[in-house]
Parts: C-alpha cells; structure tokens; sequence
C-alpha cells in the first residue's frame, strides 16, 4: 500500500535537487507537413425568378418578411412534441423566463420560426441535429 505524504513534504522534496546532472534536451520529434488549406465554395445565391417584383432599387436584394411564429387555429388542429431535456437547458429556459416572460413553449417556437426563415441557422442546427444523441443519456 502506498504511503500517504503530506503537501509540505512533496514541497521539501521539490525544493531539494535530487540529481546534480542536467536534464537532457527532448528529442526532436519530426513533424509533418502541415494540410494545404481547403478552398471554400462559392456560395449558392437563392433562385429568385427574373420576373419577381420587388421594390428594391436596382442591383439591391428585397428585403425578406421578418420570421413568425406559426400558430394552429385550435388544440385540435395542433400537433404535440415532447422532449427530453438537460437539467441545465431546463433552468435556462426558466431562466430566460424570468428575464423577459417568455415561456418555454413561446421560446421554441421563435427558435423553430428562425430555423424556417435563417438558411444559415437552419444549416447550422441541422449539421448539430445529425450529431447529437437521440432521447435522454
């Protein structure tokens, strides 16, 4: 069984030299080549029909109608999601509450209206989607 020590006797220990001879330098370990840098794509513009209206001026981009939530008409025409959550997004949520009054049903539902409209946000959560665990761990 090993010996306990104590903190002053590791440090006596650390502060006496046990070995006059110095350490020798590391061996050089041969690195490799660092990768050539991937080219980005170029990026894929929406198709957006020559005909389309738009008010923008000349050479400009419409602006896109701001994200909504989506709401059914009834309970009855709603579809119900349940989920698992982290104890730690759970108090977050709760959280969030207490800061602005959005419950965490409100709250989910902006974040499902931002993945619909923000093609960057719904790329983004997609490619986390694919990685993540599925049910509760």
């Amino acid at each position: 069984m090993a010996r306990r020590r104590s903190i002053v006797e590791s440090l006596r220990e650390t502060e006496e030299p046990q070995d006059s001879t110095p350490p020798a330098p590391p061996a050089e370990v041969p690195q490799e080549a660092p990768a050539p840098a991937r080219k980005r794509a170029p990026r894929k513009l929406a198709a957006v029909p020559a005909d389309a209206p738009t008010d923008a001026p000349e050479g400009e981009k419409a602006p896109r109608p701001a994200p909504r939530v989506l709401t059914a008409d009834s309970t009855g025409d709603a579809k119900r999601v349940g989920l698992y959550l982290h104890p730690d997004d759970f108090r977050a949520l709760g959280m969030a509450k207490l800061d602005d009054g959005a419950d965490a049903n409100a709250r989910i539902r902006a974040m499902i209206a931002l993945w619909r409209h923000n093609d960057r946000y719904r790329a983004a959560v997609d490619k986390l989607a694919r990685t993540a665990l599925r049910g509760p761990r």
